[in-house]
């Protein structure tokens, strides 16, 4: 192990945290003897943690659809190029003479 931590770590610490403080200071809260000043900063650096820890977890889900969907997009492009050639192809209106080979050399780079 090298000590570092993942951002899914770092988020989920964060949200973690943000949930123990909100916790603690919805306590605060109801008690009399807190300020309103204090309640209103501390409500402030929740929120920032939230969002802090959200951000965190939004990127990693984002580095792992564009790390693990890459195969996925790669066919889809290639099917919609194979759709779209046909369409062109099939509004131009000449007929395609031989299908087999016609669609053969779509492979074919």
């Amino acid at each position: 192990m090298t000590g570092e931590c993942s951002i899914v770590d770092v988020g989920f610490h964060e949200l973690q945290l943000a949930i123990s403080l909100h916790r603690q200071w919805l306590e605060d809260s109801m008690s009399l003897n807190s300020s309103q000043t204090s309640v209103e900063l501390a409500g402030k650096n929740i929120l920032s943690r939230y969002l802090r820890g959200m951000r965190h977890l939004r990127d990693s889900i984002s580095s792992q659809l564009i790390t693990y969907d890459i195969h996925a997009m790669i066919v889809s492009t290639l099917i919609l190029w194979i759709v779209s050639s046909y369409m062109l192809n099939f509004l131009s209106l000449e007929p395609v003479k031989d299908c087999t080979s016609h669609f053969m050399s779509l492979f074919i780079l």
